[in-house]
């Protein structure tokens, strides 16, 4: 795997924490995960769903009270106080 770049110099990695909890299945909903990126941005209860081709994360979302949904994300208070400055 070739090493990627930003402006010629190798770019960071990427710190990733990630956990999952398992439910009971409905339908085709497992459960649901949350990732946190360089302890800056989290994306909190993504879906884990069974497709017909396995196992995929859907985006969090909540019904918006006037029949559609919004999706959801926050952001760790590093990364807000970072985003501030």
């Amino acid at each position: 795997m070739q090493e990627k770049t930003v402006g010629g110099t190798p770019a960071a990695p990427i710190k990733l924490d990630v956990s999952v909890r398992v439910i009971e299945p409905v339908k085709n909903l497992m459960g649901f995960a949350s990732v946190k990126f360089n302890d800056c941005f989290v994306v909190e209860n993504l879906k884990i769903v069974q497709g017909s081709k396995g196992l995929f994360l859907g985006m969090p979302s909540q019904p918006d009270g006037k029949g559609g949904y919004h999706f959801l994300q926050a952001g760790a208070s590093e990364g807000r106080d970072a985003a501030r400055e």
